[in-house]
This record gives C-alpha cells, sequence and structure tokens, in this order.
C-alpha cells in the first residue's frame, strides 16, 4: 500500500510516493522529486502570460450579453404592444440622445411619461445597469475606488432625499452642467446594480 503527495506550484510541481502499512499510515518514503519549469508570466513584470486572452475573453462576454439584453428587451415591449424599436440601434442611439433621459426619469416620478419615453427610459437603464463585481477572489484596487464610489453616491442619495438614482444623477449633475459618465480613471458616477 502507497501514498503519492503532490505539492504544486506556479513554478514547480513536487511529488513523493510514501510506503504504508495495513492501516494506511506511512512508514517510510519509497520516492521523491520535484520538478521546475519557467513560470507563465511575462519576466520583467510578473503579469499573467493569459491576461490579454482573458480580458478579450471578457470583452467578448460582456458584449455579447448586454447584445442578447437589449434584444430581449425589444422583444418585451414588442410583445407588449410597444412598437418603438423598430429601428436600428444607431437610430435607437440617436433617439436616446435626442430625448433627455435622466430629466425623463426625474420628471416620471411626478407626472405620467408617454409610453414612448417610457419604454426609451427603461431601454437606457438596460443598457447602463450599474456595476456589480464578478471577480472571484480578492478586490484589486480599482475595485476600491469603485466601491468607494458607489458607497459615496449611495450616501449621497440617502443624505439628500433622493428618491431614485436617475433623479440624483439629474440634479446633482446634469441640470448643473456637469458631464453624468465616468471619465478615464475616475468612477463618480458608478452605481450599484442593486440601486439602479
Amino acid at each position: 500500500m502507497y501514498r503519492i503527495g503532490l505539492d504544486i506550484g506556479i513554478k514547480s510541481v513536487g511529488w513523493s510516493v510514501l510506503d504504508c502499512n495495513d492501516k494506511g499510515e506511512p512508514i517510510g518514503i519509497l520516492m521523491l522529486g520535484s520538478r521546475i519549469f519557467d513560470a507563465a508570466e511575462q519576466p520583467k513584470t510578473g503579469a499573467s502570460l493569459a491576461m490579454p486572452r482573458r480580458l478579450a475573453r471578457g470583452n467578448r462576454r460582456r458584449l455579447r450579453r448586454k447584445s442578447a439584453r437589449l434584444s430581449y428587451i425589444r422583444k418585451l415591449f414588442e410583445k407588449n404592444g410597444i412598437f418603438i424599436f423598430d429601428e436600428s440601434e444607431t437610430q435607437i442611439k440617436s433617439a436616446l440622445r435626442d430625448m433627455d433621459v435622466l430629466a425623463k426619469r426625474a420628471e416620471a416620478l411626478d407626472s405620467r411619461i408617454t409610453e414612448e419615453e417610457f419604454a426609451r427610459v427603461l431601454y437606457s437603464i438596460a443598457r447602463y445597469r450599474g456595476f456589480k463585481s464578478n471577480r472571484k477572489s480578492g478586490a484589486s484596487a480599482e475595485d476600491g475606488a469603485l466601491i468607494s464610489a458607489i458607497a459615496g453616491n449611495k450616501q449621497k442619495i440617502e443624505e439628500k432625499g433622493y428618491r431614485t438614482v436617475g433623479e440624483y444623477l439629474f440634479k446633482e449633475y446634469e441640470n448643473k452642467g456637469l458631464p453624468v459618465h465616468n471619465r478615464g480613471d475616475r468612477y463618480d458616477m458608478c452605481i450599484a446594480r442593486d440601486d439602479l
């Protein structure tokens, strides 16, 4: 009877074969060794060789999911008799630019908006649906900036008594002529998906 032990690392694999008694308890070492190989990383930076592929795959997934989500919402509206999405995606983006979506979101809290305006508001929310981390391990510095921006926005919404994220973004930024989208590595406009 014997046992095999493995120590698998990023640059090496260690192994041993232990001789065992009838109860399965180790009584001696039969063989052991290790294999050392080059790490799968950039020698100068230590970055993973797979990182460019992983980032490209993540972008493809994000774009595919967004396209499927927007296609689904268009079909949902058509199924319910709202036929405003017969246009191409470019025409829809143009129509959303022509209509001040944030102003409509704030307006809709206190007065009725048209069915078309309501559909365009929902479509816009589906396009920019907030941040949700899909990270499986520890947080990065970028996640820290995102999370603190989200917490700050949530606190401002509660302190100033805004009823929705749309009302907050309209009254605090767009109405004052300030940009409503993130620029570069700033995450001031990040909102949690649950809050949205």
